[in-house]
């Protein structure tokens, strides 16, 4: 199982920039063995796991998706300094590329504990993580009004 959880910062234009996710497919590509599970939990546009993703860790493996490894997103919604706690009790969303994806996924997250919600695909699970982050940010925002 692999995890990637990195920084995902705005560029210039304000935009997603997306290098460090690019520059740790590159690297891990090529090591991915048949079975293994991968799990995105950065911050990512919508579209990303299904697209930029699964792209890249095809091309460098060699390997497809559903049939030799699965792919999926599962968003880290950790409060700094509380993540060992909320890990095992914070529900986890779960979008995986097919069937055998989210089953995968699902069970490895079960594992860590805290409730189990299937998305219906990675795309959904990343635009629940990002109505997540509205909703934190709106609150921050209406607290210092």
């Amino acid at each position: 199982m692999v995890f990637i959880t990195v920084g995902t910062p705005c560029d210039k234009a304000l935009g997603v920039n997306l290098d460090d996710l690019k520059r740790t497919l590159l690297q891990i590509g090529p090591h991915i063995q048949k079975g293994q599970v991968i799990i995105l939990r950065s911050t990512v546009p919508p579209g990303t796991t299904e697209g930029l993703v699964k792209d890249i860790l095809e091309h460098e493996s060699g390997l497809k998706v559903e049939s030799d490894f699965c792919l999926a997103f599962c968003p880290e919604r950790l409060v700094e300094g509380q993540a060992v706690q909320e890990m095992q009790s914070v529900q986890h969303i779960v979008g995986g590329i097919g069937e055998k994806s989210s089953k995968s996924a699902a069970i490895i997250m079960s594992l860590i504990g805290g409730e189990v919600i299937k998305a219906s695909s990675p795309r959904v699970a990343e635009m629940a993580k990002i109505f997540d982050n509205v909703y934190r940010d709106v609150n921050i925002a209406r607290a210092r009004c």
